[in-house]
């Protein structure tokens, strides 16, 4: 750009929120560093809480081997069934969804990370029948340096295109190593340890798929060549998948209390090669984020074989069995009396 946008001011900047409303979710982003606090499933409800007899014999703890429930990607439990799925991660954990970190500049870092943003609206409703519609988000001046994200929703879909610049206004050449941050995942306790799916870390690369523990890639793990990156949990996925070059993926985890037990989190980001940004010049990364259900007709229009993040066992078998579930809940509305067709067929 040719113009410079202001410096910031001394001391972070209260934010306010954004709201990017689709058929499908709604998107909460904060202007405070320009990140995404909350996405919001619409067809998707928190439900009510498992009964964990422990919590009223602590005595039996030892013998359910169970942690206390809790919701993945929930800033909180609620019992609220009209209460919305929230993909994004509590802001207290860790680095913030769609934050960038400039690597081996601490300082810089969190001066970015509470500069204030322009937003190019004040929110945005996208409509069935729209076509994609993107809001720019633009940094005050830190530095010399200023960011521009830009982000595309579809409303027929849970992929988000995210473009993020970083710009020199300074007067010398500045080396750069940039991190885009993505956010992290609980790995929740739903019940029974047997009927869980995979939850974690969950990358594509060479062509096969990897599932870990976020105790497993603790503190850290480089993922060299990811098709792309992500977390899970038993439902629901949020993943990354670079459109420019990067150097590499990583994740990082950590470990913290969770009643009178503890859990493992992991986050997770991509980071570019090395540049040396010349005065006046900038340097753009793009992504393709998918953010919503293990459902396998939303997850094949991100393509790149993401449906095969679906955790089943005996493939040949479940996969057919799975569509013809799906289709006598297409007309039937209800799961149970699905699957009781399904036991009858």
């Amino acid at each position: 750009p040719a113009t410079a946008p202001a410096p910031a001011t001394a001391g972070a900047q209260p934010g306010r929120a954004i709201k990017v409303q689709t058929p499908l979710y709604t998107a909460t982003f904060n202007t405070q560093g320009g990140v995404l606090t909350a996405f919001d499933l619409a067809h998707y409800k928190v439900g009510k809480e498992n009964i964990d007899w422990a919590d009223f014999f602590p005595i039996l703890r030892q013998y359910t081997n169970d942690l206390p429930f809790i919701h993945g990607w929930l800033d909180k439990p609620t019992g609220n069934l009209n209460a919305p799925e929230d993909m994004a991660p509590p802001p207290e954990v860790g680095d913030r969804a769609l934050g960038l970190r400039l690597v081996g500049e601490e300082a810089l870092t969190r001066q970015l990370a509470d500069v204030p943003y322009q937003p190019s609206q004040d929110g945005l409703k996208v409509g069935a029948q729209q076509g994609p519609t993107t809001l720019v988000l633009k940094s005050a001046a830190v530095d010399g340096l200023a960011v521009e994200k830009r982000l595309t929703f579809h409303p027929d879909s849970y992929i988000v295109d995210y473009a993020v610049s970083v710009a020199n206004y300074g007067a010398q050449p500045r080396p750069l190593r940039i991190a885009s941050i993505f956010g992290e995942g609980p790995e929740g306790a739903h019940g029974p340890k047997h009927f869980r799916g995979h939850q974690g870390p969950i990358w594509r690369e060479d062509g096969s798929l990897t599932t870990k523990s976020a105790e497993d890639v603790a503190p850290t793990r480089v993922v060299p060549k990811p098709e792309w990156i992500g977390v899970a949990d038993t439902y629901f996925l949020t993943v990354a998948q670079a459109k420019s070059p990067v150097d590499h993926g990583f994740y990082e985890a950590k470990e913290l209390p969770l009643g009178t037990g503890k859990i493992w989190i992991a986050g997770y980001g991509l980071e570019l090669p090395q540049v040396e940004l010349e005065p006046g010049k900038m340097v753009t990364s793009q992504f393709k984020l998918y953010l919503g259900p293990k459902r396998v007709s939303q997850m094949q229009k991100f393509g790149s074989k993401l449906e095969t993040s679906l955790d089943l066992t005996l493939d040949v078998l479940a996969q057919p069995m799975l569509a013809l579930m799906r289709w006598f809940h297409s007309f039937t509305g209800n799961y149970g009396v699905s699957i009781i067709l399904l036991t009858i067929v």
